[in-house]
């Protein structure tokens, strides 16, 4: 590619421009006949020093000279000069502007099918891409520099190659991808920001539902076995009292079973109920302790943010994010 455009280039310098013939053009009007002189004097100094390999100093000939006269063979020229010193992309800013008029400003047909030649190895060097955001705010940079401040669209003329975008708003979680923009084509770039409180992921080691299970079963023994409880200290009140009334200070054991077999019974069952319901309430509260500390502790919920990990196609970035803190 840089032999095709440097042949190219060498066969441009033959190239002249024409003043004074050519005062009804539209690059000629409005144009002094003193500024037209003074460009081509500094058109011909630049293209002795253009022979010379002088590149840099021939591109600032050709820079002063469109200063006085804005001819398209002096954009031919300078995007030639720029060739040279490997600054394609300005050279190929040049050639949009060296055939505005299409083939018009070129006296020989080859000359405009040499600058059509640089223009097609240019383009496919070079490429755009169309940045736009809608959330007031947010900055995005491309490569580095800040080229969009949100809401709005911004066109970039770039080389052909991998580009870094980066973008920001407070309280959003930042966009940062690679981007490899097509030559000869326009790369469409939509940015959305997405809110902090909307991309945080939540996890649990464990299913969230085993812990609560866990205690919410604990809890439903343990009120189970403080019924339990209440209800045997209400059969031993009564018991109390029934066997207050009929041995008034007291019997032996043997004696209450032998003849009041009904109290007795009511007796042992309220004690049960009374064990019963202390155990549960102590395997109840054990569990409720448990799964609590099993959800608080063990199944701490764990909060993840993406993490971008891009891989570059020719269509833009394909995108995975993950991440935990």
């Amino acid at each position: 590619m840089k032999r095709v455009m440097g042949m190219v280039a060498l066969g441009l310098m033959l190239g002249t421009v024409q003043a004074h013939a050519d005062e009804e053009k539209p690059w000629a009007k409005g144009v002094s006949t003193a500024n037209q002189d003074a460009a081509i004097k500094l058109f011909q100094e630049g293209n002795a020093l253009y022979s010379q390999e002088a590149y840099t100093g021939a591109a600032e000939k050709y820079r002063a000279a469109l200063k006085l006269w804005d001819h398209p063979a002096l954009h031919l020229n300078l995007a030639n000069s720029l060739v040279k010193l490997d600054k394609t992309l300005d050279a190929a800013e040049e050639m949009q502007a060296a055939l505005k008029y299409d083939g018009a400003p070129f006296a020989e047909k080859d000359k405009y099918d040499q600058a059509l030649l640089l223009n097609s190895a240019l383009k496919s060097q070079t490429g755009w891409i169309e940045i736009s955001c809608d959330q007031a705010g947010a900055k995005v940079q491309l490569d580095g520099a800040l080229v969009l401040s949100c809401p709005g669209t911004q066109k970039v003329h770039l080389l052909a190659k991998e580009h870094a975008i980066n973008a920001e708003l407070k309280d959003h979680l930042g966009v940062s991808r690679r981007v490899v923009v097509p030559g000869g084509n326009t790369l469409q770039e939509k940015i959305k920001l997405v809110p902090l409180a909307d991309a945080v992921i939540t996890k649990y080691k464990y299913p969230k539902w085993i812990p609560w299970t866990v205690a919410g079963t604990g809890g439903a023994v343990a009120i189970g076995g403080l019924a339990a409880y209440i209800n045997g200290r209400s059969e031993m009140a009564k018991f109390d009292q029934a066997f207050g009334a009929k041995f008034g200070s007291g019997t032996t054991e043997a004696n209450l079973k032998a003849t009041e077999p009904l109290l007795y019974d009511q007796r042992e069952s309220a004690k049960f109920r009374g064990t019963l319901g202390i155990s549960l309430m102590a395997v109840g509260g054990t569990a409720v302790v448990g799964g609590l500390f099993f959800a608080l502790v063990l199944n701490r919920p764990m909060r993840e943010l993406p993490k971008l990990d891009v891989a570059p196609t020719n269509g833009g970035a394909a995108a995975m994010l993950r991440g935990t803190f």
